[in-house]
């Protein structure tokens, strides 16, 4: 029991510290592994608050596939650092205020919420492909099909520029 709460805790700073390298981070393949290392976090955290499919489905679907898509599109696109500037206007103002207030919401949330004493079952993963190849199967086609589009368009809009 320990040892779960130690690596909950554990994992839980990992994908804490992917999450803020993904918005500090000037270089966009530096982003990219920080997601892949908050992605990966959050699938051995299902599979330690057991939901076992779900874990794997997170480390296979996101972190396997997701991230792996970025990666080769930043590497078609050859995208180098980020300019370090910073938007001192009105707008970044409210960009921060913005982000404080849903940071300080999310915490309010989390520190007053009431849990069930006794939580429902695990869905299995029968029930949870039903529902995704039942009722949610145009859905998931058009994600499929809309990720295939930015594909297609990353190496037309990086082929263009290498002919020029």
């Amino acid at each position: 029991m320990i040892l779960k709460i130690i690596l909950f805790w554990l994992f839980a700073i990992a994908a804490l510290a992917g999450a803020v390298s993904v918005v500090i981070a000037k270089h966009p393949m530096r982003a990219a592994l920080g997601l892949l290392l908050n992605f990966f976090s959050l699938g051995i955290i299902y599979i330690l608050l057991k939901a076992p499919f779900l874990g794997i489905a997170q480390i296979i679907v996101y972190a396997g596939g997701i991230v792996v898509f970025i990666l080769m599109a930043i590497s078609l696109l050859g995208l180098r650092q980020i300019p370090g500037d910073r938007d001192l206007s009105a707008r970044g103002f409210f960009s921060i205020l913005i982000t404080l207030a849903a940071l300080f919401g999310a915490l309010g949330v989390l520190l007053f919420i009431r849990l069930p004493a006794n939580p429902s079952q695990d869905v299995g993963a029968k029930e949870l492909g039903q529902e995704l190849l039942g009722p949610m199967l145009i859905p998931f086609e058009i994600a499929s099909f809309v990720l295939l589009v930015g594909m297609v368009a990353a190496v037309a809009l990086t082929r263009t520029r290498r002919e020029k």
